[in-house]
């Protein structure tokens, strides 16, 4: 986009030099106008200030959702956003209502999302919305408790023009009702994506009923398995070893990833790779082929950017994370910090 204003910019400069008032007119508008939509664009239509600043965010959505996509409602905008909101990024619940697709073929197809830890995720967050890097996480954490995501803790408010879609809690992507009624089949964890290639897959059709167990076999070509949690701060893998365990379970629920315990292959279980494990082959192939082209190293590791209220206020956001995918609530690599308190309540679907 900003290349086609910068374009506009120079043809405006071309058209300048050009003698006549109506060619001095034009160029003048065109110079203008690009420049001040590529200023915006640039330094005003960030994310940061579209997630945080309300004014800025339903400024964009006006702009973009309601009149440029509303203008040629038949066809999505460049960036994959139409009247409905960003494509990309509706929950499943939204995709129903939008007929977008039905409940009955999220029965039947193979749908699936991939989920991480929320602590780990909050720092993601904070990363990409931050206002620079002289904020701080606890700053940027109780800005994004006390005013981001406001509307969803008191109302349950998940449209854009309230929350933003990176604040909403990862159960309103994959579940209904406060995560009491599953939409999407699959739920892959991304701690264990590094280990799609190392764990042999079973039998698919044996594992597709919810909470059922299957006897079988698989391999973890790892000895080195302590980093899962890191969420990409050490990618220290080996592939000598191996192990063999005997039980299988598909359920999404089934299992903790442990956001601090350090495994090795003698203590591999499937629970381990609970999220990975019983995956039919579409949804396997279409993982290993995903790209991840928004990856970013950090020389921190994520736990060590909590204190005890960020961690506390991260959990109260997002504890129905913690609980519907299997999260462990204490970060063990900081024993310092105790357990967060009990979440009061759940604003989901009000």
């Amino acid at each position: 986009m900003n290349a086609f204003f910068l374009f506009l910019f120079i043809i405006g400069c071309i058209l300048l030099q050009i003698k006549g008032m109506v060619y001095r007119v034009i160029s003048i508008a065109m110079i203008s106008g690009s420049f001040i939509f590529f200023m915006s664009l640039t330094y005003v239509f960030v994310a940061p200030t579209i997630s945080r600043v309300r004014i800025v965010r339903r400024l964009f959505l006006i702009i973009t959702e309601y009149v440029m996509c509303r203008m040629v409602s038949n066809t999505e905008y460049i960036t994959g956003a139409n009247r409905h909101g960003y494509l990309p990024h509706l929950t499943a619940r939204k995709m129903i209502d939008k007929d977008y697709v039905s409940e009955e073929e999220f029965e039947k197809v193979s749908s699936f999302a991939v989920v991480r830890n929320p602590y780990a995720r909050m720092v993601s967050i904070y990363m990409y919305n931050r206002f620079g890097a002289c904020e701080s996480f606890s700053h940027f954490v109780r800005s994004w408790y006390r005013h981001t995501i406001k509307d969803y803790r008191e109302r349950g408010e998940m449209d854009e023009w309230f929350t933003p879609c990176h604040a909403i809690p990862q159960i309103e992507f994959t579940h209904d009702l406060n995560g009491t009624k599953k939409l999407v089949r699959y739920m892959v964890k991304q701690e264990e994506l590094k280990y799609l290639k190392k764990v042999s897959n079973p039998d698919a059709d044996r594992c597709n009923g919810v909470g059922t167990d299957v006897s079988t076999k698989f391999e973890v070509n790892d000895n080195k398995l302590n980093d899962r949690n890191n969420d990409g701060n050490n990618d220290d893998n080996s592939d000598e070893g191996s192990t063999k365990c005997t039980t299988c379970s598909s359920s999404s629920g089934s299992g903790s990833v442990g956001s601090s315990e350090e495994y090795s292959t003698e203590r591999s279980t499937t629970e381990d790779f609970s999220s990975i494990i019983c995956l039919p082959d579409a949804v396997r192939r279409a993982l290993l082929g995903m790209p991840h082209d928004n990856k970013r190293r950090t020389k921190t590791p994520w736990y060590e950017y909590y204190d005890q209220e960020t961690l506390n206020l991260t959990y109260e956001m997002y504890h129905r994370d913690f609980e519907i995918f299997g999260y462990d609530v204490a970060i063990k690599q900081r024993p310092d910090l105790e357990m967060p308190p009990q979440a009061n309540r759940d604003v989901s679907a009000v």
